[in-house]
C-alpha cells in the first residue's frame, strides 16, 4: 500500500470521525429541542382544556361523574323517605328559583315503583336543575286498585303571571286552569262546619277547572323579568334543542293527537353507541397518556372536551351520560288540546331502575380506570431528560354577604339556601300562617286516603293549584320563616334557626378546601421546576401528579357539593395553573417514540 493512499484514507477517517461527532452532538440538540417543544405544546394545550373546562357547575371528570351518581343514590332515597312518610321534599340552593319553582307530582302504588320514580327524578335533578331550579317533590300513593297511572309529572309555578311557560292557543294569555277565586272557594269549603268530605271539596274543584288548548311560551312573550334575572333553562330547551339540532345519541319520536290538536314527542336516547363512544375516546386518552407519562389531570379533564367535537355538544345537561340515562323515554308536551290534564311544556316520566345508576357509574369507573392505567404505565417508564392570582379571590369571596331577599320589578321571593329538605306536611298544616293557604289545601288533599275519594281529581286539583302563579314563593316564605326561621339585616340573611346562629359566606363557602387544593397546585408546580434540575426519585413526579389531579377533581366536585359556587376567574386560574402544572414535566417515556 502506498503512502500516497494510506494518507487518503487517513483523511477519509478523520472527515469520518468529525461526522460521528456533529450528528452526536447534532442529535443532543434535536432531542432538547423536541423536549422542550413538547413542554410549549403542552403548557398551550392545558390552557385550552382547562378554558373549555371551567364551566361551572358541570361535570367534568371521571372521579367527579362517580360523586354524582353517589348523590343520586342519596337523593332518591331522601325522596323516596320523605313520599313514604307522606312529607314533601325540596331541592334548592342560594342561586336557585328566581324565576319559578319546579313541582314534580309523582304517583305510586308500590315501594319499587316509588323507589323508580324517586331515582329518575333524583338523576333529573342532577343534571339538569341543580345549578339554577328549585324543586319541590310531592306524591301520592295510589290504591292497588287505581286506573291512575304511576308516573312523575313535572309542573311549574311561576314566580309571577307573565312568566308563565304555558300559553292558550286563541289569544296567548296565561293558563292557570284554577283561579284565586277557586282556590279562595275550595278554602272556604275545608273551614265550613260541619266539616265537608275531601272528596266533595276535589269534585267541587274539579269542575271549576278549565282546561283550554295550550302551546309554549315564546320568549318574546315572557317579560322582561328574564332580562333581569336571567334565562332559566326549562325541559323545553331539552326537547327543542334535540329537534332543531342534528344529534347522534338523541332522537325524537313525534306523537300527533286527531286533527293535530295535540303535540308531543318522546325522548330517544343511544346510551349504548355514546357509551362506546366515550370508552373508545377514553382508550385512545389512556394511550396518551402512556405515550407522555406526566398530565394526569389534564389527560382525565381531556375526555369531556374531546367528545364535543363527536356530537355531545348537542347534549343537555352537566354530566353526558346521566342526561342520556335520565331523560330516556320521557315525554315532552308542545301542544295540548281542550280538557287535557297536561298544559304545554311540561314531560312526564316512567322510572328508572337501580341498574341504570349502576351502569352510569361503571362507565365513570371504566373511564377512570383506563387513563389512570395509560399513564401510571408511561409514569413508571419516564426517564428525566437532562437540562442543557387564585387566593386574592377566595377572600374577595369571603368579603361578600348572604343576600336573602330578592327584589323583582314584579315581585320579591325568600332565598332558602338548602340543597336537600324534607318539608313537613304535619308543619305546614299546623301553620297558624299557611294552614289556609293553597299550601294547606294541596297538603289536605293529597294527604287524604279516604276510599270515596277520586284519585285522579285529587291529583289534578292538587296539580292546578300548583301551577298558580307564587306558589313556590309561598312555599319558599313558609320554609324561610317558620322552618329554617331566617333572620335578615335589611336584604341580607344574618342569623337561622333557634337558637340562632350566624348565617354567612365563610361558614356556607367551603373556602379551607378550596384553598387546600391552590396550595397543592403551587406546591406541585414548584416540584416539577425542582424535578427538572434536581436528581430527585421517579416517585416523586408520580405523588405529585395523583395529588395534582385529586384537586382538580376535589375543586370540580366542590362546585356542586359547596353552597357556593366558585367565582369565574377563581375556577379559570385554578384550572389553568393546575393543567400546566401537570404537563409540563421535563421527561420523556423509554421505548415511546
Amino acid at each position: 500500500m502506498s503512502v500516497a493512499f494510506r494518507h487518503k484514507i487517513l483523511k477519509i477517517g478523520v472527515v469520518i470521525q468529525i461526522l460521528i461527532r456533529s450528528a452526536a452532538a447534532q442529535g443532543i440538540a434535536v432531542a432538547a429541542t423536541a423536549a422542550w417543544s413538547s413542554q410549549i405544546v403542552a403548557f398551550w394545550g392545558a390552557i385550552i382544556i382547562a378554558i373549555r373546562s371551567s364551566a361551572r357547575g358541570v361535570v367534568t371528570t371521571a372521579p367527579s361523574s362517580i360523586f354524582s351518581n353517589l348523590r343520586v343514590v342519596q337523593r332518591s332515597a331522601l325522596i323516596s323517605g320523605a313520599l313514604s312518610r307522606g312529607n314533601w321534599f325540596l331541592q334548592s340552593g342560594w342561586s336557585n328559583g328566581k324565576l319559578r319553582t319546579d313541582v314534580v307530582v309523582i304517583s305510586w302504588r308500590s315501594p319499587k315503583e316509588l323507589q323508580k320514580l324517586a331515582t329518575q327524578v333524583s338523576m333529573q335533578i342532577e343534571t339538569f336543575a341543580f345549578n339554577s331550579w328549585e324543586v319541590l317533590v310531592v306524591g301520592r300513593q295510589l290504591r292497588s286498585d287505581s286506573t291512575v297511572e304511576s308516573v312523575a309529572h313535572w309542573i311549574k309555578s311561576p314566580n309571577h303571571e307573565s312568566l308563565c311557560p304555558s300559553r292558550t292557543k286563541q289569544t296567548g294569555d296565561s293558563v292557570f286552569p284554577l283561579a284565586d277565586t277557586d282556590i279562595e272557594y275550595g278554602l272556604a269549603l275545608l273551614e265550613q262546619c260541619p266539616k265537608r268530605p275531601i272528596s266533595e271539596v276535589v269534585q267541587s274543584l274539579v269542575s271549576r277547572c278549565d282546561f283550554q288548548a295550550t302551546r309554549c311560551a315564546f320568549m318574546t312573550e315572557i317579560y322582561k323579568e328574564v332580562e333581569n334575572s336571567g334565562t332559566q333553562a326549562s325541559f323545553a330547551n331539552v326537547f327543542t334543542k334535540v329537534h332543531s339540532e342534528d344529534s347522534p345519541f338523541q332522537s325524537l319520536s313525534m306523537i300527533t293527537g286527531q286533527y293535530g290538536a295535540n303535540r308531543s314527542s318522546v325522548m330517544k336516547s343511544m346510551t349504548r353507541m355514546y357509551v362506546l363512544v366515550h370508552i373508545t375516546v377514553a382508550s385512545a386518552i389512556g394511550l396518551m397518556g402512556a405515550a407522555s407519562g406526566r398530565g394526569l389531570a389534564v389527560w382525565l379533564l381531556t375526555i369531556r372536551t374531546a367528545l364535543q367535537a363527536l356530537g355531545t355538544a348537542t347534549i343537555s345537561g352537566d354530566d353526558l351520560v346521566l342526561s342520556l340515562v335520565s331523560i330516556d323515554k320521557s315525554r315532552f308536551h308542545y301542544e295540548t288540546g281542550p280538557g287535557s290534564p297536561a298544559l304545554a311544556g311540561e314531560i312526564e316520566c316512567s322510572g328508572i331502575t337501580w341498574w341504570h345508576v349502576v351502569g352510569t357509574t361503571t362507565v365513570a369507573c371504566v373511564e377512570l380506570t383506563i387513563i389512570g392505567a395509560g399513564w401510571l404505565y408511561g409514569a413508571l417508564r419516564v426517564d428525566r431528560i437532562p437540562p442543557s392570582g387564585a387566593l386574592m379571590s377566595i377572600r374577595q369571596r369571603l368579603g361578600g354577604r348572604m343576600v336573602g331577599v330578592w327584589k323583582q320589578s314584579l315581585y320579591d321571593y325568600l332565598v332558602v339556601g338548602c340543597r336537600n329538605l324534607e318539608v313537613s306536611v304535619e308543619g305546614i298544616l299546623n301553620s297558624p300562617t299557611y294552614a289556609n293557604s293553597v299550601l294547606g289545601l294541596i297538603a289536605t288533599i293529597l294527604g287524604d286516603h279516604s276510599n270515596d275519594i277520586d284519585e285522579s281529581s285529587a291529583i289534578l286539583v292538587a296539580e292546578c293549584a300548583f301551577r298558580r302563579p307564587a306558589t313556590g314563593i309561598i312555599m319558599d316564605y313558609h320554609l324561610a320563616t317558620d322552618v329554617l326561621k331566617y333572620q335578615y339585616s335589611g336584604d341580607s340573611v344574618v342569623l337561622q334557626g333557634e337558637p340562632a346562629t350566624k348565617v354567612n359566606v365563610r361558614s356556607i363557602y367551603p373556602w379551607i378546601q378550596t384553598s387546600c387544593c391552590i396550595v397543592l397546585t403551587i406546591l406541585c408546580g414548584c416540584v416539577s421546576v425542582v424535578y427538572a434540575y434536581y436528581d430527585l426519585p421517579s416517585s416523586v413526579k408520580i405523588v405529585a401528579e395523583i395529588l395534582l389531579a385529586t384537586s382538580a377533581c376535589w375543586f370540580g366536585i366542590l362546585e356542586r357539593t359547596g353552597g357556593l359556587p366558585h367565582n369565574r376567574d377563581t375556577t379559570i386560574c385554578f384550572m389553568v395553573a393546575t393543567l400546566v402544572a401537570s404537563s409540563v414535566w421535563y421527561v420523556g417515556v423509554r421505548d415511546i417514540g
